[in-house]
This record gives structure tokens, sequence and C-alpha cells, in this order.
């Protein structure tokens, strides 16, 4: 058995609650997986109390692959529907969006394909006209060695810590801005006050959790042999 990346990233949206993480996700799931599993993998050191938490793991870990493409349609392509070769096999995950610009932003709308993960074939449906842009992403998932309940949960909520951290380092919303009686904008120093003690308020309820996890560890190891809780190293993790 083995704990899945993608398990932390959904755990992690329960605590984060970012409307915008289900639309991402919706929209192109390999995408989305690939762009929080960076989250997951800054999130990883801090799971540091008790040192060999860290060590289990790390581990065997297998980190997420991934890859990505691009295609137009064509004008024959309208007639009947086509068949890509991209050359990129063995992905769990395909994900096909429609590229178009909307105002000053590129907007992805999702679209149904069908890919061959053995030899790499994507199928579009009949296309309405040429021209039209498409990304292609290709992600396959990590993996831990199987963990608990109780270290899914804390690698969760260091997820959700990193993800805190974002809006606490936003060069944008921080920087002052020139205003007037007809433009206002957020106030620099009451934003950097507000994200700063969301930050921390998120980093204690983290860093209490993680002691009460080694101060059960720690009791774990020193109880009878025989009343041990079933755990990884002997009964000295759960």
């Amino acid at each position: 058995m083995a704990t899945a990346w993608s398990e932390i990233i959904r755990l992690a949206m329960v605590r984060i609650e970012d409307v915008r993480w289900n639309d991402e996700l919706s929209i192109s799931p390999a995408i989305f997986y690939r762009a929080k599993s960076d989250f997951v993998n800054s999130a990883i050191p801090m799971l540091n109390q008790p040192p060999k938490l860290l060590l289990y793991i790390q581990t065997g870990i297998v980190f997420p692959t991934y890859e990505s493409a691009e295609w137009t349609s064509t004008p024959e392509s309208t007639e009947a529907e086509a068949t890509v070769r991209t050359g990129i096999t063995g992905y769990e995950l395909c994900s096909v969006s429609q590229l178009s610009q909307d105002g000053y932003t590129m907007k992805r709308t999702s679209i149904g394909s069908s890919y061959n993960a053995e030899t790499g074939e994507i199928t579009f449906p009949v296309q309405t006209e040429a021209g039209i842009s498409y990304s292609i992403d290709f992600y396959t998932d990590g993996q831990f060695q199987e963990l608990s309940v109780y270290m899914k949960n804390l690698l969760a909520m260091a997820t959700a810590v990193v993800w805190d951290e974002r809006f606490n380092r936003n060069w944008l919303d921080m920087k002052p801005k020139i205003k007037d009686s007809s433009f206002q904008t957020i106030n620099e120093a009451n934003f950097m006050s507000k994200t700063s003690e969301r930050l921390q308020n998120s980093r204690m309820n983290f860093y209490g959790e993680l002691r009460r996890y080694e101060d059960t560890c720690s009791y774990l190891a020193r109880i009878p042999e025989g009343a041990r809780i079933s755990a990884a190293f002997g009964g000295d993790l759960i």
C-alpha cells in the first residue's frame, strides 16, 4: 500500500477552502495536481519532529511526473475526429483544455478527449473551426510509503501553511500605490498585519499538532511492548 500525493492535496483542500482550487481541478486535473504538488513538496521538511518522522516520509518517496504539449485545430479537423500523436506515453492522467484570450488573461475551458497511454495518441472531437489552440497536460501521481491517518493530517496541515505564505509575501499587495478620492485600494499596512496574523495562527496550529504527535510517539515508545498500538518503527510512530 502507498499514499498518493493527490490524497494529501485533497485533504489540504478541506483546510484551505479556496473555491479557485475546485475550479482549477474541474478544468484541468493534470495542471491542478502538477501545481499543487509543489506545495506538498515544500511542506515535507516541516514534518521534522520527531526526527524519524521526516526520515519515514522521505523513505521510498516517488515524486510526481508531468509533461505538456499543445495542438491547434486544422481545417481537416472540422470535418472528422482528429488523432494527434503526442509521443508522450505512460501517464495516468491527461487533461485537455481549450485556450482563449479573455481580456488580458488566458482562459482555459475543459474539453472531452480520449488519451491512449500506450501509443500517446489523443483523439479530439470534430472541431467547430480551424485555429483553436489546446493545451494537453499529463500527470502521474507521486507516492509516499503508506502513511497513517495522523501523518496524512500533519502533511495536509503543513501544505495549508505553505499556501498561506503566498499571501503573506504578495509583493503587489504590499507595494504602496497611488490613491485619490476616486480610486482606493487596500491599506498595505493593514494587509501585511492581517496576513501575518493569519500565517502566525496557521503555523501555531500546525506546530501545536506536531508537538502533540511527538508527545504521543514518545509515550508509545515507553509503554510496555505488549500494550503498544501497532505502528511503524516498532510502535514509535503513529
